[in-house]
């Protein structure tokens, strides 16, 4: 679905070209004006946009302006990517890749903010937090993203606790692979007479601390 392309909202539409045709009795005359006609024309084709696969840090930051300005709670986080999978397992033509995952996500917060807050916030204001997308897309988004739920948008508690679940294991095995890593890599550079250091960094600012921040873990 071209909606859900960021082609769609980040380039500026073709400019219309029109075909200037000249009438087949050229007449000179005050009286009688010259009429042309003008013929609306396919716009040029456009070399197709090359969009990089996101890494973990891209997609984190793109979820954390939006969760911080929109002033989501931690469970429309949760809820958030129950709705990514619906659109993909019930929708044809939404499919999660590198040039849909922002439009995607975003409309998949924008609907999980409204579902679970008693008071949300407008569409021009989640425009304001992410100019890229304008209000009448959003319009559109939420429309089509109802659309393609049967406007279905209601979570049972099992489901939203085994997501959760999900996202925590997940978050406890990436914390555990970073810890193995920095033990490694801390094994291989240590010097032969360490000295004493005034303090030991603590990682808060990582990106593990950082996501737990988020979701509350």
């Amino acid at each position: 679905m071209p909606l859900f392309c960021e082609d769609t909202h980040t380039e500026n539409p073709p400019e219309d070209r029109f075909a200037l045709t000249l009438p087949l009795l050229h007449l000179q005359s005050v009286a009688m004006p010259t009429l042309f006609t003008l013929t609306l024309l396919d716009p040029l084709p456009r070399k197709p946009r090359v969009y990089p696969v996101p890494d973990v840090m891209t997609v984190f930051e793109f979820i954390e302006n939006i969760w911080h300005k929109a002033r989501l709670t931690p469970q429309s986080l949760v809820i958030c990517l129950v709705y990514v999978d619906r659109f993909e397992a019930r929708s044809e033509g939404v499919v999660l890749h590198a040039r849909s995952w922002r439009p995607i996500v975003f409309a998949s917060l924008l609907l999980a903010s409204k579902v679970y807050h008693d008071i949300s916030y407008w569409n021009s204001d989640f425009s304001t937090i992410c100019p890229m997308f304008t209000v009448p897309n959003i319009n559109s988004m939420e429309r089509a993203c109802l659309e393609l739920l049967q406007y279905n948008t209601i979570i049972s508690a099992s489901q939203y606790a085994s997501y959760y679940f999900l996202l925590r294991t997940a978050a406890r095995k990436l914390h555990q692979a970073q810890q193995n890593g920095r033990a490694t890599a801390g094994e291989r550079t240590q010097p032969t007479n360490p000295r004493p250091t005034a303090a030991v960094s603590t990682g808060r600012n990582n990106f593990r601390s950082k996501y737990f921040n988020a979701i509350n873990l």
